[in-house]
């Protein structure tokens, strides 16, 4: 039945339908013959008969003394059986034939991408790397149609090995994508890819071997043991887990220091609801990523129903981490009483949660979670912050209409994150995009020191072991962290020689450091003598603690990082910061300020209410004279973005999806609720105005 097409399409139904009508036939016309010829009428027999119809054939009496002709019915069987199996037949030679077109297209390919494991991420992944008009061969449990009918040439192997790798051509390949659901199946199967592509022979262009490890302390692990993964000079090895990647994906987009300006806090807070793997994970990126100032570490909340036991693991497991944040353990059942007392112990302090994180055990628990938070935020009227919720599944994600329908005015309020298909559908982990300024970086690093054999730190970036390859990607992760919080950001190579001043060179470089200690802290490195091996370094020690020299390296890794855009064609510019008020700012005033400051970009906070508002900063975005930070504007959990309908609503989603990035502010108790109205818009976005100016680090009204 294989031959005849998988269970459940349309060839199966008929194969299956085929015998089915046989046997009827077949048992009916017995039936009938045994009456024809006067034989004793045996159901099973018949039965049994009709199944070994075909070898019935010269056994058979075709008529009987009064001229009687074998039943039509079994005419209709023999004749049925005889078609099926010509049917098996052909397809068995389609089969065959299809097998050998398929290695020979395999045979055929160069600079194509070879994939293992599709999880539905993955096979959206391939789907565009098809529509692209790259070439795929798919190692799978099963056929998908789907992706072959796509032009992918598709094996079916669910373990593959070294043969199976062969077969697909690794040698040849540009791309080795291993992604299984099963973390010792992708380590098996790297090492296979590993040998299949050393046996080719191949010695030209460089095959990337990605393999996805998703338990994130083993991911830790081997990014720590396995200084240079790959095998041989014509091999880079790239472990990728999911929970990383979703996680540079957040943190990499949201500007937390500013969200808690918004509200009124000096620095980030985060709520962190459920502290399994992906709670630990994401505590330790706050901890690496999330560093602002050096002398005010962040705060972390965390709510969990096993938090005293998982905080003091965590605490034993990082003990330098109470050095860099501020992190409260919270035990309380995730549903019900409990909850509500944890969500009111957290939002009772000072500041409250800036930024709330909800990763449980399954998404329907943290679904539940995020309706509960938001609820009691509006029903106790406090500030809302954003809420980041963890969505795995692939079936059935939340889309627009979905949240909206759960949501309904607070959807702008939560953004959802770590669906596997957000993390490999859009293709980056091939294109190398997120790992370019991490190379720029390394690249620099190599041209000042050069590159050394006996240093695992001083290799070039294929042989370059992961761990320092993700060392590399937190320093590039935290550039525009650095440049906001010196007012600039990332624009054109048209940037002024020396983008910093002293003072702002000299607070940068003590962040730089900070950041520095956090992240080899938590890769396991501890204060001694320089010894990489044993990951030890010296200058795991405050920044004010250390000698000139030291200091001087920081300062140099500021300064170089004009040099490190510029390797990508970008540069460093100066950012104007404005808070549009209602009926005083229009198209005119922005020009008149993009004029009188040429060296600088204009940066516009505002929540584009209003129709002149959304024109001006169209304009201003057209001729690339400004970047947008959109602010959806709520006021006691209700967002005042519904107060725009039709054409308005399709305005503003328009430019907010052009914005630089997007941050909640909530108008506070003292602001009455708006009706639908010009009046209240007007108010809402002067009450706007005035906020931004007076908590954002050098906006101003215009």
């Amino acid at each position: 039945m294989k031959l005849l097409g998988k269970p459940g399409t349309a060839a199966w139904y008929v194969s299956l339908a085929a015998l089915v009508a046989i046997v009827v036939l077949g048992t009916w016309g017995f039936q009938r013959y045994d009456v024809a010829f006067g034989a004793p009428q045996d159901l099973s027999q018949n039965f049994f008969d009709a199944l070994i119809l075909f070898s019935l054939e010269t056994e058979l009496r075709h008529e009987d003394a009064d001229g009687h002709f074998l039943p039509w019915q079994i005419h209709m069987a023999r004749i049925s059986v005889v078609l099926l199996y010509l049917l098996v037949a052909a397809a068995a030679i389609g089969a065959t034939v299809r097998a050998d077109f398929r290695r020979w297209r395999a045979g055929s390919l160069s600079g194509h991408v070879v994939i293992t494991g599709l999880n539905p991420g993955v096979r959206a992944l391939a789907a565009n790397l098809l529509k692209s008009g790259r070439s795929v061969v798919l190692l799978a449990p099963e056929t998908d149609e789907d992706l072959s009918a796509a032009g992918a040439v598709v094996f079916d192997r669910a373990a593959p090995d070294e043969a199976a790798f062969s077969l697909a051509g690794a040698g040849r390949a540009a791309q080795i994508v291993i992604a299984s659901e099963n973390d010792a199946a992708n380590l098996d199967a790297m090492a296979a890819a590993e040998a299949a592509v050393i046996k080719s022979g191949q010695s030209g262009s460089v095959v990337e071997v990605l393999a996805r490890i998703s338990d994130p302390p083993l991911y830790r692990r081997m990014a720590a043991e396995r200084r240079n993964l790959a095998a041989a000079p014509n091999l880079r090895v790239t472990l990728l887990n999911e929970k990383y990647l979703a996680l540079r994906k957040v943190f990499n987009t949201n500007p937390f220091e500013l969200a808690a300006a918004l509200h009124g806090a000096e620095q980030p807070h985060f709520l962190c609801i459920g502290f399994g793997r992906m709670g630990a994970s994401i505590v330790l990126h706050i901890l690496k990523s999330c560093v602002y100032d050096p002398a005010k570490p962040v705060m972390i909340t965390i709510i969990d129903q096993d938090a005293d036991a998982a905080g003091a693991a965590f605490r034993d497991a990082n003990p330098w981490a109470n050095d860099f944040a501020d992190i409260t353990f919270i035990e309380a059942a995730l549903a019900g009483k409990g909850q509500e007392t944890a969500f009111n112990t957290a939002f009772a302090q000072a500041p409250p949660p800036t930024a709330a994180f909800i990763a449980l055990g399954d998404d329907e628990a943290s679904l539940a979670a995020c309706m509960a938070l938001t609820d009691f935020l509006k029903r106790s009227k406090r500030a809302i912050p954003h809420v980041f919720l963890r969505q795995r599944a692939a079936a059935n994600p939340l889309g627009e209409q979905r949240m909206t329908e759960l949501f309904g005015a607070d959807v702008a309020v939560v953004r959802t994150f770590g669906a596997v298909q957000d993390v490999w559908a859009d293709g980056d982990v091939l294109r190398d995009a997120g790992d370019r300024l991490a190379r720029a970086i390394h690249e620099r690093y190599l041209a000042e020191y050069g590159a050394n054999a006996n240093s695992a730190a001083a290799k070039p970036w294929t042989s370059l072991g992961e761990q320092y390859r993700n060392a590399n990607r937190a320093q590039a992760d935290h550039i525009a962290a650095k440049l906001r919080l010196a007012e600039c950001s990332i624009g054109p190579d048209a940037a002024a020689a020396e983008p910093f001043t002293s003072h702002e060179t000299e607070h940068l470089a003590a962040i730089e450091h900070r950041r520095w200690m956090a992240e080899r802290l938590a890769a396991g490195w501890r204060l001694g003598p320089r010894v990489d091996r044993h990951r030890t370094h010296p200058d795991l020690i405050p920044y004010e603690a250390l000698d000139e020299s030291a200091k001087a390296k920081d300062r140099s890794t500021v300064l170089e990082i004009a040099g490190h855009l510029s390797a990508l064609g970008q540069g460093i510019r100066r950012d104007r910061r404005v808070a549009l008020r209602a009926r005083r700012t229009g198209l005119a005033e922005l020009e008149a300020l993009a004029a009188t400051h040429p060296g600088e970009r204009i940066v516009i906070f505002g929540a584009g209410l209003l129709a002149e508002h959304r024109k001006a900063v169209r304009h201003m975005l057209d001729q690339d004279l400004a970047d947008f930070i959109t602010i959806p504007l709520c006021h006691d959990g209700l967002s005042l973005t519904d107060a725009l309908t039709g054409e308005a609503e399709r305005d503003l989603k328009d430019i907010n999806a052009r914005a630089r990035c997007s941050l909640l502010l909530d108008l506070g108790p003292n602001f009455d609720a708006p009706a639908d109205d010009a009046a209240a818009i007007i108010a809402a976005t002067d009450a706007a105005a005035t906020l931004l100016a007076a908590r954002v680090p050098g906006a101003e009204l215009l």
